[in-house]
């Protein structure tokens, strides 16, 4: 079904345009190095005009979330800072307990969903297979400070579907369920707009500035259980990491 776009509530339709595209890409649905539909293909998706459409689409270029190349379509832009996690792995949630901060966590969705190229490809099944979508609020002091937006491996962690995440944490029900302990992660940090639905999860302007970290976790053996990111509002989170210089290598 099309999505409906409503000029009653006074938005434009070309900011809600890019409110659909956008969103399309928060939530991987459309991933970097592959084109997004054309403007013909979104001008009979959403039954808009061309206008409206390419406004849009402008919106998110300027924004810096996408790039459109003459002659090849619109591709998501692809963060070009990366950095492998190399000291000790901790989720947020973990983090925030060995710091004494008390937090409270809200399942905001949970659905079985099939695997697209994209999701089957990070977490290596095969396409149309099931993951979790699993999304969550973490609130601090009635405050969000975190929306964590999870696919996670079903064929590893059986049974995970059942757990009561608002009081579990997701690496204890991972090493529950799959019998494994978790191994490492690759992260990728991008500034972002919040864009309308995590604005409206983290209770901050859609166009305020947040950081999302995209992170594929894996289990000690190497296999992805989780492809996902989190969302931090910049005005109420600060990562911060410790590391030391090995003298003997420079002595």
């Amino acid at each position: 079904m099309p999505p409906r776009f409503d000029k009653s509530d006074g938005e434009l339709l070309y900011v809600q345009v890019s409110d659909f595209v956008r969103e399309k890409i928060y939530s991987k649905e459309w991933g970097v190095d592959e084109p997004i539909p054309s403007e013909h293909e979104l001008m009979e998706m959403l039954h808009l005009s061309r206008g409206t459409v390419q406004k849009g689409i402008r919106q998110l270029v300027d924004e810096g979330l996408l790039v459109q190349q003459r002659g090849r379509g619109t591709f998501v832009v692809q963060p070009i800072m990366a950095r492998p996690s190399s000291n000790r792995l901790l989720s947020f949630g973990e983090s925030m307990s060995a710091q004494g901060i008390t937090f409270e966590t809200k399942v905001v969705e949970r659905e079985i969903r099939k695997a697209s190229a994209l999701c089957a490809e990070n977490l290596q099944l095969e396409v149309g297979s099931p993951f979790l979508y699993l999304c969550r609020v973490r609130y601090v002091l009635n405050r969000a400070v975190m929306f964590i937006e999870s696919h996670i491996n079903l064929s590893v962690c059986p049974g995970i579907e059942r757990s009561d995440f608002d009081n579990e944490a997701l690496f204890a029900a991972v090493e529950r369920t799959s019998g494994r302990q978790i191994g490492r992660s690759e992260m990728v940090y991008t500034a972002r707009t919040a864009g309308k639905v995590r604005g409206g999860y983290l209770d901050c302007d859609e166009h305020a500035p947040v950081l999302e970290i995209d992170q594929l976790v894996r289990l000690d053996d190497g296999t992805p259980f989780e492809w996902g990111s989190v969302w931090l509002p910049a005005n109420r989170c600060v990562i911060s990491n410790e590391t030391r210089r090995d003298s003997a290598i420079y002595s």
